[in-house]
């Protein structure tokens, strides 16, 4: 039985890495660049409310 497949999120900061240079070293035509950079953008903002929820863990107390 073979394992389901998995992505880190040191994969996706990984890929906004990989991302970053091939726009740095021109790999993307303009008209791709409107769709790379929100791809981007959505990874880079999932990445950071990910951060957040561990640097702020959710409050499950009980409010008596």
């Amino acid at each position: 039985m073979s394992e389901e497949p998995t992505i880190s999120y040191q994969d996706l900061s990984q890929a906004v890495n990989i991302i970053d240079l091939a726009a740095k070293r021109g790999a993307f035509h303009g008209k791709e660049l409107s769709v790379v950079g929100s791809l981007r953008d959505r990874i880079e903002e999932f990445l950071s409310s990910k951060e957040e929820e561990e640097i702020i863990p959710p409050d499950t107390s009980d409010p008596e």
